[in-house]
């Protein structure tokens, strides 16, 4: 069975998924934000069924905690911002609003969300050549806690010609590489 929220205005969808779940025991929770992005999923965790909240619609978490407070819960989670961080080298230009800048994986059990790992990723464009041109910084947290800036993070670097998203492109280039620099160095 499956559950859909409305479309936020303007919406090409007929309805975003909320809870798809069966009888073996598959399920998967969604939630999003005004514009349509997703903000918050879930799926089981060693098997475990969804919490009645979500199958009986009673409870619609937008977040982690408010997941995580729901009786029963026992799941995989990931939650994902897409607010830019300009002090990251962001351009928080509006072609790259629907990519994720902050994903965290979390392990909710026992009312408790426990982070499992994170990733952040920053999006500057620039022009090279003539061409829109794209760079994207990923840095991979070293353990579940750690910061941004925190040096034991691994940290890698892909510069591509902007895609066909940009207007600007000429369709030969893009998404063409130009620079790749991997977390191992």
């Amino acid at each position: 069975r499956s559950s859909y929220r409305l479309c936020p205005p303007g919406g090409r969808h007929g309805g975003l998924p909320r809870l798809r779940h069966d009888t073996s025991g598959l399920w998967e929770f969604r939630n999003h934000d005004s514009r349509g992005r997703e903000t918050l999923s879930a799926a089981p965790l060693g098997g475990s069924a969804p919490p009645a909240a979500l199958t009986d619609s009673s409870a619609d978490p937008g977040g982690i905690q408010e997941l995580a407070a729901l009786p029963g819960a026992c799941c995989r989670a990931v939650s994902t911002s897409y607010t830019p961080a300009i002090s990251a080298g962001d351009t928080a230009d509006f072609l790259d609003s629907r990519r994720p800048r902050e994903t965290t994986a979390w392990i909710i059990r026992d009312g408790q969300a426990t982070p499992a790992s994170r990733e952040w990723r920053a999006y500057t464009r620039f022009e090279t050549n003539g061409a829109p041109a794209l760079a994207v910084r990923t840095v991979r947290a070293a353990s579940a806690s750690s910061a941004r800036g925190d040096p034991a993070n691994a940290a890698s670097l892909a510069i591509s010609h902007a895609g066909p998203e940009d207007p600007q492109t000429p369709e030969a280039l893009w998404n063409r590489p130009l620079r790749e620099e991997r977390e191992d160095g």
